[in-house]
């Protein structure tokens, strides 16, 4: 029988055969995955091309698989890629891609990560602070010693949050260590030392570690946004564009070791534990259907989503490109505008000349002729790099603009099951805000 790939990064479904494989999405998939610790690329990481590139020839050619797709993912400690076949559930042919990826990306995750405890000596924060911090193998700092400007990976922020009745009868969090939505985007991102504050480029997930940050929502008014979706508003207000935001939907504890979560699930020390109420196999069937809509409908959201940000480096090159032809073009215009004139006088003395003076009208003709003639070549060639380069923004500008609204579609059916699992009240675990999709946005 296949093996079980504990996590799959690469081809989820079954779509991708060996017309459709190729090693540079491979790597891209390695990539993305790394890049939630803020790892930039693959550089430093060995990615086995060769055993691959052997697997995928030797299996295309040997025709063993009747209707074949291929996979990634982790199997104990490796990264691993297998070709599999649709009719014959037993086939299975394997070549590694990274070795010891677990332990790569387990070290990214603790190597990069920052907790900072805002609620010091309190009897609850520090010991949940002190979990966070063994679990990502970071230093617990307090408010006045955090700095974030060389973090790439999560930041977790521990405190108690305070629950709020707003006006529509909902219950939201308006506070995380006592401190507002502006007050901590100002901790984490409004720092005038470079050192203190994340950068614009900064991807990874800032988890807001106190209860109620992510109750709230689907708005009946914009104050009825949940406290994590308010500092997400203003991180991205402020142009951090691939930052994201996750908050507790309830009241919530850091798991000791040994702990379960209300619904029975064992949780490993320093995972968030959303305590719900879930007491029988009704709840527990409805709350699996409504978590099965949510990842069905996640699928062709994120792939919308991955398509659009596909689209934005070329929009904003695209640009750039548009923007240097701009000023050339304006120069051309300015020195060509001056010699119409000119060449319109002196064709008119030409006319006009007597035979006595028709050699020299004939000079002052040929020399006004030639100013306009050469500044009307540098316009021409500048306006149609111009228009050139505007033609290609708006076409990248099009073509972006089509896959976000195709986005939009696809966003329907995942909002739709988000809000189902709101309102039904069976929603334990940490709630992943907008934002955890990674959409980029233009420049």
């Amino acid at each position: 029988m296949p093996v079980k790939l504990e996590r799959t990064i690469f081809g989820k479904g079954k779509d991708i055969n060996f017309s459709k494989f190729n090693m540079g999405s491979l790597i891209k998939a390695v990539t993305y995955d790394l890049e939630e610790f803020g790892e930039k690329g693959v550089q430093g990481v060995k990615i086995l091309e060769g055993d691959v590139n052997r697997l995928i020839t030797y299996e295309k050619s040997a025709k063993r698989a009747k209707d074949p797709y291929i996979k990634a993912g982790t199997v104990s400690k490796d990264l691993v890629l297998v070709v599999r076949d649709k009719k014959n559930d037993d086939f299975e042919a394997i070549a590694f891609v990274v070795k010891n990826y677990k332990e790569l990306r387990d070290k990214l995750a603790k190597n990069t990560a920052a907790v900072t405890n805002l609620d010091p000596g309190d009897k609850v924060i520090d010991p949940a602070a002190a979990r966070q911090g063994e679990k990502f193998g970071a230093k617990v700092s307090n408010e006045e010693d955090a700095d974030y400007g060389k973090i790439t990976g999560n930041i977790i922020l521990c405190a108690h949050g305070r629950p709020a009745a707003v006006p529509s009868g909902r219950i939201i969090g308006d506070q995380l260590g006592k401190k507002t939505p502006e007050e901590i985007f100002k901790l984490i991102a409004g720092s005038s030392d470079p050192n203190k504050r994340i950068g614009k480029d900064y991807n990874g997930v800032v988890t807001l570690s106190g209860c109620f940050t992510a109750a709230g929502g689907p708005e009946a008014s914009k104050q009825d946004d949940p406290f994590a979706a308010k500092v997400l508003d203003l991180l991205r207000h402020n142009g951090y564009s691939k930052v994201s935001v996750v908050g507790m939907p309830g009241p919530s504890i850091t798991a000791k070791e040994g702990d379960k979560d209300s619904s029975g699930t064992s949780k490993k020390a320093g995972d968030k534990h959303v305590q719900a109420n879930i007491p029988g196999t009704k709840e527990y069937v409805e709350k699996k259907r409504l978590d099965a809509a949510i990842e069905k409908a996640k699928v062709p959201y994120q792939k919308a989503v991955d398509a659009c940000n596909a689209l934005v480096d070329p929009y904003n090159n695209a640009v750039k490109a548009y923007n240097a032809t701009v000023e050339p073009y304006k120069k051309a215009v300015a020195a060509y505008n001056p010699t119409v004139e000119p060449y319109k006088q002196a064709l008119a003395a030409k006319k006009a000349a007597t035979p006595e003076k028709a050699a020299e009208a004939e000079g002052a003709l040929a020399k006004a002729k030639a100013d306009f003639d050469k500044e009307k070549a540098a316009l021409d060639l500048a306006k149609a790099a111009y228009e050139k380069e505007k033609a290609a923004q708006e076409a990248a500008k099009a073509a972006y603009d089509k896959e976000k609204a195709a986005m939009d579609l696809a966003k329907a059916p995942y909002d739709k099951a988000v809000k189902e699992l709101e309102d039904s009240g069976l929603a334990e675990t940490v709630a992943h805000l907008k934002g955890t999709f990674g959409l980029r946005t233009l420049n």
